[in-house]
């Protein structure tokens, strides 16, 4: 196996990009703790959470083995580290919560020791180590010299940052040299996931290029918004930009995500009600928001803030106000006209959108619009069901619909350990079982589906909705519909998670010893090759699958004629992107059977379906009507 730098090397694109698709996975393989996390994800959970508790053998160990440190023996402590590191490895010890206390016993030696002698060290390290957690070591230690006068160094320890696993190693390094803020910005502006978490937080805005960076694209990731709303929002000052005169879309999709991010009830931490003047923050908000009403995407905001304050158990009478102001909103014209709009001629996510928003104004009587969009297809138009349920003359028939949409024995498999997928039958399925969980007994065929899931977040939302029937209902499991009675009993056999193993038997009344069962290794998602589209070029759905935002800026690059090259061979279509800076470019590879779309992927690290993909789309689009 080539060392880890070699590999991160090789992944970098021409735009300086790692590629989509890059992951240490191959270097975790000792990573026995029963979760496959993402790259970043394990020590940024432990950094932002808490749970750090530092190893007196691991820092005692590292220590003494640079303890001995000398010009001559260079070599032999790095393979003693190196035995070291593959021990720590092997038992899933990280060094996260050991790195501060091993570097303050290093500084007190520090004048024993040569510093170029440990900065070779570290050097040798990083580009030579197959060790994820040495290589961290290997980072730390260029704390203790400013190397940006070192152009070689400087790069290595750039190119190691791009890996989200390394982001939060090499940021202290890098503070110590006197370009750091243009450093972290770049390197910002190249990562999407843990990375970008915490680059942003020590990123300075200290020019307009950067607070406008920060406004359109700073809090946005691939994590959780909620870690970058709150210091996102303080570093551009969030109520004084809205209180400009004007606001673009851009920096109004910007500013949803900030919004988004301390809205959502799942936010990490920090929610609008820790932020100072919310109530200003959400009336300035709401008075860009009059200029965007005709634009569904813009809705989702305003329908979290009713959220929010309709949850609060005390209201100001300001907050009281907000609430109804943005029912007149929701009830004027304008918005009338663009919710009906929606529902008739909109997106995937239009529709879902505007659903959302007459769920929580019951003043709007867009019932039958709905009803329409969900007969046609009840399984995909899922998030329907729960408003239609609420008018008792559609409930039958809505229920009906929803039990006939699917041949869900069909799709009966035996319990996997992976924990999520990005299957569209299994993200539905779980959504419905979730609304099911307030109506005992309802499409029981829909809950047993999700007991014979493969899927374990299915599963669990199964015997979430079970035990709710129960509650609810005040009934033993033996008295409920027999194909969940049979399909428990399946799953008691054959569930391979321990946890809910233990659900299944307290509520079937088994006893069962589960003291020495030992899982398999969870997997946090299935694998998403984004194969096997089967969507025609000129289809609506093909558009569904983006984003809004993504289509809008998609839009933007082909009508800028950003597709600079384009080549076409076999059943292969590859676009070529211009980059928004000059010098980056983005490679767009779709693989098609006549005008069907049977793959797609892009190498830009947007991990979703991208603006390049979409601008590709209209471009052949384009291509194929010039042709006929």
């Amino acid at each position: 196996m080539e060392p880890i730098f070699e590999y991160i090397e090789r992944n970098i694109q021409k735009n300086g990009k790692l590629k989509k698709s890059f992951t240490l996975d191959e270097y975790k393989a000792n990573n026995f703790n029963g979760l496959a996390f993402d790259d970043g994800a394990e020590d940024g959970l432990m950094l932002i959470h808490g749970n750090r508790r530092p190893s007196k053998r691991v820092i005692k160990e590292i220590t003494i083995a640079i303890n001995k440190l000398n010009d001559n023996n260079i070599s032999q402590v790095y393979q003693e580290l190196e035995e070291y590191f593959d021990k720590y490895e092997k038992r899933n010890i990280k060094i996260l919560p050991s790195i501060d206390t091993v570097m303050k016993e290093i500084l007190k030696n520090i004048k024993k020791f040569k510093i170029t002698v440990i900065l070779k060290l570290a050097m040798n390290i990083l580009i030579t180590t197959h060790s994820i957690e040495m290589m961290k070591l290997g980072l730390t230690l260029f704390q203790l010299a400013d190397v940006s006068s070192i152009d070689s160094i400087v790069e290595v320890i750039e190119k190691i940052a791009l890996c989200e696993e390394f982001t939060l190693y090499a940021i202290p390094p890098i503070l110590l040299w006197e370009n750091a803020n243009d450093v972290i910005f770049m390197l910002a502006k190249k990562t999407m996931g843990w990375g970008k978490i915490h680059l942003v937080y020590e990123l300075k805005p200290i020019n307009e290029n950067i607070k406008e960076w920060l406004i359109t694209d700073g809090c946005a990731n691939s994590i959780n918004l909620g870690y970058l709303a709150k210091t996102v929002a303080d570093k551009v000052d969030l109520i004084a930009v809205l209180h400009r005169e004007n606001i673009n879309k851009n920096e109004f999709i910007g500013i949803n995500d900030i919004m988004e991010g301390l809205l959502e009830e799942d936010n990490p931490f920090f929610r609008m009600k820790d932020m100072e003047n919310s109530t200003e923050l959400i009336e300035s908000y709401l008075e860009h928001f009059k200029s965007f009403m005709n634009d569904i995407y813009f809705y989702y905001i305003p329908v979290l803030i009713s959220k929010y304050i309709f949850y609060k158990k005390d209201k100001s009478e300001e907050e009281q106000y907000i609430f109804r102001k943005i029912g007149l909103l929701f009830e004027s014209k304008k918005s009338i006209n663009t919710l009906i709009k929606a529902i008739r001629e909109g997106s995937y996510e239009d529709i879902k959108q505007a659903v959302e928003v007459a769920s929580i104004d019951s003043n709007l009587n867009l019932k039958f619009e709905i009803f329409n969009v969900y007969k046609n297809d009840p399984f995909n138009y899922y998030f329907c069901f729960s408003y239609l349920l609420k008018f008792d003359f559609l409930k039958n028939k809505t229920i009906q619909l929803m039990e006939n949409s699917q041949d869900f024995k069909s799709h009966y498999e035996l319990p996997e350990p992976i924990l999520l997928s990005s299957d569209e039958y299994y993200t539905n399925l779980l959504n419905i079982i979730q609304m099911l969980s307030i109506y005992p007994f309802v499409c029981s065929d829909i809950v047993a589906a999700g007991l014979m899931s493969k899927i374990m977040a299915t599963r669990k939302e199964a015997l979430n909705t079970i035990n709710a029937w129960k509650d609810i209902s005040k009934k033993e499991i033996k008295d409920f519909p027999k194909v969940i009675v049979e399909a428990l009993k399946n799953l008691q056999k054959t569930e391979v998670v321990k946890s809910y193993k233990k659900i299944i038997n307290e509520l079937l009344g088994i006893n069962e010893d589960l003291k020495g069962y030992v899982g398999p290794i969870v997997i946090i998602k299935e694998n998403d090759e984004r194969e096997n589209i089967n969507i025609d070029l000129f289809s609506e759905r093909l558009d569904d699958l983006f984003k809004y935002q993504i289509i809008s800026r998609g839009r933007e690059y082909f009508n800028d004629n950003m597709i600079y090259s384009y080549v076409h061979y076999n059943n292969k279509y590859i676009m070529y992107v211009q980059g928004s800076k000059f010098g980056t470019e983005y490679e767009v590879e779709i693989e098609m059977n006549g005008t069907i779309i049977k793959k797609m992927k892009c190498n830009c690290p947007y991990e979703d379906n991208c603006k390049h993909e979409y601008a590709s789309i209209l471009y052949l689009r384009k291509k194929f009507k010039e042709n006929e």
